[in-house]
């Protein structure tokens, strides 16, 4: 008996005699057919659900993928990007110094142009004093050779 009514809610033998006759309605052909149709039904929702799962998990792979491929990509610049780096440091030194050479050189250039312009106004001014002196020295030359005259003229 103990056995009959393991599992039943009454534990007399009328109560399992009523809960295996509620069982046994169950399994009727009427209730059979919308238990067979809910299950289909079920079935149907769960064949739907695998296939999205399946197109959401072949999606996530192609995602992983891309994912993976990106990284091993970036991998191989990541060795190289410590090199990268020290050689963009080298060069920016590299680049100071051609930036201060490059001003020095306009600095040169500037004094350059100034020196000319002044050696241009100093030879043209060279230019007229030898002239004035070319006149002077005339005009000396002519007076001392009045003062000669003169003397010459007075000593007689």
């Amino acid at each position: 008996m103990s056995a009959l009514t393991t599992g039943l809610s009454d534990k007399s033998l009328m109560g399992a005699v009523n809960d295996l006759t509620a069982k046994s309605n169950l399994l009727e052909k009427s209730n059979l057919d919308q238990v067979e149709g809910r299950l289909q039904a079920v079935n149907m929702k769960l064949n739907q659900m695998s296939e999205k799962k399946a197109v959401v998990e072949e999606a996530k792979m192609a995602k992983v993928s891309e994912l993976y491929e990106l990284i091993k990509k970036w991998d191989d610049m990541a060795t190289s990007l410590p090199h990268i780096v020290d050689r963009m440091t080298s060069l920016q030194d590299l680049h100071e110094q051609a930036l201060q050479f490059s001003a020095a050189l306009t600095h040169l250039d500037t004094v350059q142009q100034q020196l000319t312009n002044q050696l241009q106004t100093h030879s043209s001014l060279l230019k007229n004093l030898q002239a004035n002196f070319k006149e002077n020295m005339a005009v000396i030359k002519t007076n001392c050779e009045s003062i000669d005259k003169r003397m010459k003229v007075l000593k007689k």
